[in-house]
This record gives C-alpha cells, sequence and structure tokens, in this order.
C-alpha cells in the first residue's frame, strides 16, 4: 500500500485512462433510455 502513495502519479494516469472509458460507457446508456 506503500508503493502506491509513494506514486500517485501512476494511479492517476491509469485512473484516468480507466475513467475515460467507464465515462463513455455511462454517456451511451444515458442516451438508451433518452
Amino acid at each position: 500500500m506503500r508503493p502506491f502513495l509513494a506514486g500517485p502519479g501512476r494511479w492517476r494516469k491509469r485512473r484516468g485512462r480507466r475513467g475515460k472509458k467507464k465515462r463513455q460507457r455511462q454517456r451511451q446508456r444515458q442516451k438508451n433510455p433518452a
């Protein structure tokens, strides 16, 4: 757990890439019911 806090930059880059993919999926889901 300590190595993750020592390098938050790597975590942020990984989270950003995953967040972007999840955001696109949520947008499509909202357009479906609309």
